[in-house]
């Protein structure tokens, strides 16, 4: 397989084998971006914290309630909720 890459490759212009080689390079960082969310993903998930709204495990502490609860904001639709009870306190709908 590496010696048709590379008999490929060799065939290719200089601007072709830039434009080739900067694909490779975007495809390279969306397959280490991926593998990091997806890490990210596991250590939320690890927590158990869920977003009632779009069921997104990427969610962060973000402050206390008048109660004093633990409040919770979603990383993925910015929603920000109370955990213990499960429903929203705030949409951030302006994101949008």
């Amino acid at each position: 397989m590496e010696k048709i890459i590379q008999e490929l490759v060799n065939t290719l212009t200089d601007d072709q084998f830039l434009e080739f080689y900067e694909k490779v390079k975007q495809q390279s960082e969306l397959i280490k971006k991926q593998k990091r969310l997806n890490e990210i993903d596991q250590k939320f998930r690890a927590q158990g914290i869920k977003c009632p709204k779009c069921e997104s495990y990427h969610c962060v502490k973000n402050g206390h309630n008048s109660e004093g609860k633990q409040k919770y904001l979603c990383k993925n639709c910015r929603a920000s909720f109370d955990a213990s009870r499960n429903h929203f306190i705030y949409l951030n709908h302006l994101i949008y």
